[in-house]
């Protein structure tokens, strides 16, 4: 079935294919990349089995499209990106496949982290604590993993209440600037508060992606009891008659 996906999409980026997709490059799929990947996770997050198989289903389509331009251009193709991914399994994983026996975990994540560094080292690439944190990535994930990176090295809080305190002190700088009116301080300020409740998250071992998922998907679950529930066009209530519905949303949840 795999094979007969390639050719699919290979048809479409044929000169007799798909006008649309004849004319991506990486670049410009970027955004969909994202986009399917998010669908993936709020597939996840509600429970899904249908939705998640068809959002899978998608991603793929973004990998294989990626793959199909990279054969084009002569530089690899889906089998390239499969051999890779599982060489690189192979190897970070000898105690599965080598007979390499580990006492615990915590050696088998440095062994883990040793292999990683190897892997740069041969590349070329200077070592860096915060490596493997990509801008690319959604501004809550980079900013919990660059915390967590940090956190390896000794700079973080031990215990969450001065987290909490952190995220009141960036709060009234929030409020500050909000009263000043200065919107390119405030959103500095903002961008600190959600750093700082991102901080919070992590050190509940909570994702902070997954929970702002979950926050979209009910909001988004109640505002639709609002437009089914409601008797006339949305933008003719009132705020009143919406918040009063939003409420029987949350009673029903």
């Amino acid at each position: 079935m795999m094979n007969e996906f390639l050719k699919t999409v290979a048809t479409l980026r044929s000169p007799e294919g798909c006008p649309w997709d004849r004319k991506q490059t990486h670049e410009s799929l970027i955004p969909f990349l994202n986009e399917e990947s998010a669908e993936v996770v709020e597939a996840i997050v509600q429970k899904d089995s249908d939705g998640l198989r068809d959002e899978l289903g998608d991603l793929l389509l973004q990998i294989v499209l990626h793959s199909q331009i990279a054969r084009e251009e002569g530089r690899f193709d889906f089998n390239d990106v499969v051999k890779s991914v599982n060489d690189k399994m192979l190897r970070r994983h000898p105690h599965v496949f080598e007979g390499v026996v580990y006492a615990d975990e915590a050696e088998q994540k440095a062994a883990w982290h040793a292999i990683k560094a190897e892997e740069k080292k041969a590349k070329g690439e200077a070592p860096s604590y915060l490596d493997g944190v990509k801008a690319s990535l959604s501004g809550l994930t980079v900013a919990n993993n660059l915390q967590a990176k940090a956190a390896k090295v000794g700079f973080d809080w031990g215990e969450p209440e001065p987290i909490l305190d952190k995220i009141e002190e960036e709060l009234e700088e929030v409020k500050t600037e909000l009263a000043n009116q200065h919107k390119e301080k405030l959103q500095k300020e903002i961008g600190d508060l959600l750093f700082a409740v991102v901080n919070l998250a992590r050190h509940c071992e909570i994702d902070p992606e997954t929970a702002i998922t979950e926050t979209n998907v009910k909001f988004k679950k109640r505002f639709q009891y609002i437009e089914k529930h409601l008797d006339k066009p949305m933008l003719d209530a009132t705020l009143e008659e919406m918040d009063h519905l939003w409420e029987m949303a949350k009673k029903e949840d």
